[in-house]
C-alpha cells in the first residue's frame, strides 16, 4: 500500500484548476476545503474537484485539462472531476 501526505496546497490546487480554458469557476464549497468558490474534497488516496465548465468543450477535454493542470500538486491519488454546471455565457467553439 502506498502512503500519501495528506497535506495538500489547495489554494495551488485551486488556482491551477481556475486555470484551464475548459473552466468556467470551481463550484461553491461543499467539503474538505473553504477556499471561497471551491469545492475540493480529499484523503490519502483521492481527491474530488468539482467544477462548472464553459459550454462547448467536451467533458472528457475539462477532465483531461484538470488532470493536466494538478496532477503534480496531488501525486497519485485517484482523481474525480464532477462537471457541476455548465456556463453557457462564456462558450467555446467546440473542440
Amino acid at each position: 500500500m502506498i502512503e500519501i501526505d495528506s497535506d495538500l496546497d489547495l489554494e495551488a490546487i485551486a488556482n491551477a484548476v481556475r486555470s484551464c480554458p475548459s473552466i468556467s469557476a470551481i463550484s461553491t464549497p461543499t467539503s474538505d476545503a473553504d477556499l471561497g468558490p471551491v469545492a475540493i474534497s480529499y484523503d490519502n488516496a483521492s481527491i474530488d474537484i468539482s467544477v462548472i465548465a464553459v459550454y462547448g468543450f467536451r467533458l472528457s477535454t475539462v477532465v483531461e485539462q484538470v488532470e493536466s493542470a494538478i496532477r503534480i500538486l496531488i501525486g497519485p491519488r485517484r482523481l474525480t472531476v464532477t462537471v457541476d454546471d455548465l456556463d453557457i455565457r462564456g462558450a467555446a467553439d467546440p473542440d
